[in-house]
């Protein structure tokens, strides 16, 4: 498949979806007022906009750099989704899916680095 624009990587797709499904967690009435809320979005949503950022980029350096910064902030959003757990604002089953989510999702950063690096 030909990747024209940032949207047709994979990698994207599902960070996306990765960021949606946090966000709708963080939107909970459980969640209401929580500073955690804000930071679980925040970081959910430099997963994507990071991965789109560095396909913008012509230098090899530029894009890896921003994949990384994606990757960091997956970790950091998995952090705050265990801080959740820890809260009581989520359960078992939400959090092992979500980081299961996150986890496809890394693969998919990582992958990318790869083939960036393997190509160049």
């Amino acid at each position: 498949m030909l990747v024209e624009r940032f949207t047709d990587l994979k990698t994207w797709q599902i960070a996306r979806s990765f960021r949606k499904s946090v966000c709708d967690l963080a939107r909970r009435p459980e969640f209401s007022n929580r500073v955690l809320a804000q930071q679980m979005m925040r970081s959910a949503d430099s997963i994507p906009s990071n991965i789109a950022e560095g396909f913008g980029r012509l230098k090899l350096n530029d894009r890896l750099h921003y994949l990384r910064m994606a990757l960091g902030s997956s970790y950091e959003t998995q952090s705050h989704l265990h801080l959740a757990y820890d809260d009581g604002l989520c359960s078992a089953a939400e959090l092992a899916a979500l980081l299961e989510l996150a986890q496809s999702t890394d693969r998919l950063i990582l992958g990318l680095s790869r083939a960036l690096q393997v190509r160049s």
